[in-house]
């Protein structure tokens, strides 16, 4: 049975302290798991950090990596016999092999998947990557702790601000390290329109 779990929020949602929240309460009952991200996300290497304060070392899964092989590793090392979760932050910079080797490790060996990211980008399109994982999922849930930067009212998607001003051009698959230069806000649907009409303009 396919054990795929997608939690999926915007920008500002938490998302990274969720998934530290649940491995602490794993490790409170003594179940065996790992964490990891994307190497694509050159930020905090080797460590999950949240805005709360919250952080866990990882392992940093490259595009090509054997998912495989990085288990085994794993429970040799620690001499484990079965893992409980496979908790991955940053989902939407997966791969399309790191893809592939979630969906065989969790269809035809039963490994569960508990993946954390955000669904679209800032120019509004949704990341290839967690809307596959979506696809396959056997549950999916929206974090929606977040309100519009602008008008207060749900936020569903993700505004990038360069020195203030809306941005809708670059590429979305690297990781913005500049904070001084870019910033990411949470709007509501309506609000990046409107952004988006302004800046066309």
């Amino acid at each position: 049975i396919m054990s795929i779990y997608v939690k999926h929020g915007t920008i500002k949602s938490m998302k990274s302290s969720h998934l530290l929240s649940l491995a602490y309460s794993y490790e409170q009952q003594n179940r065996n798991f790992i964490c990891l991200k994307p190497s694509t996300d050159t930020r905090d290497i080797g460590y999950i950090r949240s805005s709360d304060g919250k952080e866990r070392e990882c392992y940093m899964l490259g595009e090509n990596d054997d998912l495989i092989e990085l288990i085994r590793y794993h429970v040799e090392k620690y001499n484990i016999e079965y893992l409980d979760a496979i908790f991955i932050d940053e989902c939407q910079w997966l791969s399309q092999e790191n893809i592939n080797q979630i969906l065989w490790l969790s269809g035809e060996l039963g490994f569960n998947f508990l993946c954390y990211g955000l669904y679209s980008d800032y120019k509004g399109n949704p990341f290839t990557a967690t809307t596959m994982l979506m696809t396959f999922a056997k549950d999916v849930q929206e974090i929606s702790a977040t309100l519009c930067t602008y008008c207060r009212s749900k936020a569903k998607m993700n505004l990038r601000l360069d020195n203030g001003k809306p941005v809708f051009q670059g590429d979305s698959n690297i990781p913005d390290d500049d904070v001084t230069v870019s910033s990411y806000v949470p709007v509501c649907p309506n609000c990046f329109i409107k952004k988006l009409g302004e800046n066309n303009n």
